[in-house]
């Protein structure tokens, strides 16, 4: 199981290492820029749970991004689905995100934002948290407006979680592009 994980880690750190060496539009001035566009995506990945009774430590799950500019910055809701070993997790995110461009190729991001977490673990009650989170994460362009996006959030409330996550995201056209 953890060979298998360290397989998906190394492909994905391979392909953006591969991404990096291609002259790429990613962030540049022709190319699609996240500070002033919609974006929507989908991802997978897992949750790693501690602290929380009856879950065990990794829950598989999917979930859904979209992202809106703000005078502030750019507001982000995004979703979580995990099912799996007898067990759900379902959770939803309001995020404050940062957007850094890197040698016009890749773009860093930075998470900041609160939670509402609904889960059942093995045998015990369903319970209800709301919490606080932070991560961050990368995303490079692979092919006109479509993304490829990892990131990881330290969540905290119910319990200590890590989310690890990676998907697709579309990059909408604004009124100028």
């Amino acid at each position: 199981m953890i060979t298998r994980k360290l397989s998906i880690v190394s492909l994905v750190a391979t392909a953006f290492c591969l991404g990096a060496a291609v002259p790429a539009r990613a962030q540049s001035a022709d190319g699609p820029s996240g500070r002033d566009s919609y974006d929507i995506g989908v991802h997978t990945g897992s949750m790693l749970t501690r602290g929380i009774r009856g879950m065990t430590e990794v829950t598989p799950g999917w979930g859904m991004r979209a992202s809106a500019p703000t005078s502030m910055g750019i507001l982000e809701a995004s979703s979580f689905f995990g099912r799996g070993r007898g067990q759900s997790y379902n959770s939803g995110a309001l995020d404050f995100r940062l957007d850094l461009d890197l040698y016009e190729v890749l773009s860093a991001h930075f998470l900041l934002g609160g939670h509402a977490d609904y889960y059942k673990p093995i045998n015990r009650d369903a319970g209800f948290g709301l919490g606080w989170h932070y991560g961050g994460g990368v995303s490079q362009v692979i092919g006109g407006r479509l993304l490829l996006r990892a990131d990881f959030k330290a969540r905290y409330s119910p319990g200590s979680s890590l989310e690890v996550l990676i998907g697709f995201t579309y990059r909408m056209p604004t009124g100028g592009q």
